[in-house]
């Protein structure tokens, strides 16, 4: 990437000056902007009905449990002190 190699051992803060990409709030800028799309879907589309979906049953005991998407997104959300209604706000 960049014309780095793995073996220079590169710095994440000098590949993202390389590359351009201005921070690390890109991946949630983006998921951002995929909970707003689904949101501003119709009620009985099935993206939104599966982000919405509960699943019966007991999850698997063991190590940590993975974070949904919509936990993801809620934190994010929290972080910025934004309300879920902001999202049918384009802007």
């Amino acid at each position: 990437m960049c014309g780095l190699k793995l073996r220079d051992k590169p710095f994440c803060v000098e590949l993202r000056q390389r590359s351009g990409i201005e921070n690390k709030s890109v991946p949630k800028k983006s998921r951002l902007q995929r909970y707003g799309h689904v949101l501003r879907k119709d009620d009985d589309d099935w993206v939104k009905k599966c982000v919405t979906l509960e699943v019966e049953g007991a999850r698997q005991s063991g190590e940590r449990r993975m974070k949904t998407w919509n936990k993801v997104v809620d934190m994010i959300i929290k972080d910025l002190h934004a309300e879920p209604s902001d999202a049918m706000d384009r802007s």
